[in-house]
């Protein structure tokens, strides 16, 4: 048994991917989307595998965006408050563990995050009207709770990694279950990166304290590129999560695992696009590189995501290389109808499945070609 099922989270991510078996059923949650999504979608999900004894082998935060955390640090919540002997709803299945990378990790050091947390906060308090500023800063508390709620829980954060950090480097495949993981990002080179940019914009925030100007916003990229990637294989099934990576890391990610066909591609059965469908963070090259049968796009339409240049850069791969495949949306959008206009499906080899409204989520079957 091996389904991912797609949680409406509007202009987030949250998926729980169910294996195991129907006498052991198991699951993975990764992400949790903005805060509401917990209340409104998640917790039926999650009270659903309770009922069934299903037991979480972890919870995977991919980065610290508030649109992937907002709805686990209510879910830790509400555990916390059951933990309290608050009498709760429904009952909820155990949680394992975590894989959550510290922020520390993704600014590139420890020694790097007081001084961001410290620019962050004078920041905010200079320019207010930013809200760049103030999402960096809200996701970075956001991560630091769930980390602290994770440990008040006795949940463990991130067992078996070297160092405690979830990352491509050095880390064998994991196993859970029947289930085989590959970390294919962040990478230690990755984290390099990310330092030089927090490092860039801390001397550009001191010199503009010392002018008395605002501070200039942080790179919004920096939590996106230190995206948790996974890969999820078993019984010759795959499936790729990517957070909100980057397309060129993440097809770097797969060459250093050696996972690249002779050819330079990869395929895998299911390809959560990253970030909700960014034209920012993948091309044309990617989706001609890493191929799937199906794509899945969790977005409303909120900040563009989808991009229709993403769309018809999958479709048009897909056409090109002579493959049918399945658009999987949790929501229609302005771009998914001009794609079925720009690329009308009689004549394109591709399908669209949405989450239907008012559902919670949409279960699609690993393996399957539908």
């Amino acid at each position: 048994m091996l389904t991912l099922e797609a949680v409406q989270a509007e202009f987030g991510d949250c998926f729980v991917l169910r294996h195991g078996s129907a006498a052991t059923p198991r699951a993975i949650v990764v992400d949790g989307g903005p805060k509401g999504t917990y209340p409104d979608h998640l917790a039926p999900v999650l009270n659903g595998l309770a009922a069934e004894g299903a037991t979480i082998d972890m919870v995977v935060l991919s980065h610290i965006d508030n649109d992937h955390v907002g709805g686990l640090l209510e879910l830790f919540d509400d555990l916390r408050s059951r933990a309290a002997g608050a009498t709760g709803g429904a009952a909820l299945p155990p949680i394992k563990a975590l894989w959550h990378n510290a922020f520390g990790l993704s600014a590139g050091g420890d020694d790097l995050a007081p001084r961001v947390r410290e620019a962050l906060q004078e920041a905010q308090a200079v320019t207010p009207e930013r809200h760049a500023i103030a999402g960096q800063l809200q996701g970075v508390a956001e991560g630091d709770a769930l980390r602290s709620a994770a440990d008040e829980l006795h949940i463990p954060v991130n067992p078996g990694f070297a160092d405690g950090h979830v990352l491509l480097d050095g880390t064998p495949p994991v196993q859970v279950g029947s289930l085989t993981i590959d970390v294919v990002g962040p990478s230690r080179p990755i984290l390099a990166t990310l330092r030089q940019r927090w490092q860039r914009w801390l001397r550009a925030h001191e010199r503009a304290r010392v002018a008395g100007v605002a501070a200039v916003p942080p790179d919004q990229s920096v939590p996106n590129l230190s995206s948790i990637v996974l890969l999820v294989r078993t019984g010759g099934h795959s499936l790729l999560m990517t957070g909100d990576g980057r397309g060129d890391q993440i097809i770097t990610g797969l060459r250093e695992r050696g996972l690249l066909a002779a050819d330079g591609t990869f395929h895998v059965e299911v390809l959560k696009v990253p970030h909700h469908g960014s034209a920012r963070n993948t091309t044309a090259t990617f989706y001609r590189t890493v191929t799937a049968d199906k794509y899945v796009i969790s977005a409303n339409g909120r900040y563009g995501n989808p991009d229709l240049p993403c769309l018809l850069s999958i479709v048009d791969a897909a056409r090109d290389a002579g493959r049918r495949i399945e658009l999987v949306l949790t929501n229609e959008t302005d771009a998914s109808r001009q794609l079925r206009t720009r690329r009308p499906q009689a004549a394109w080899p591709y399908t669209v499945t949405l989450l239907p409204v008012g559902s919670n989520a949409l279960a699609i079957e690993v393996g399957s070609t539908g």
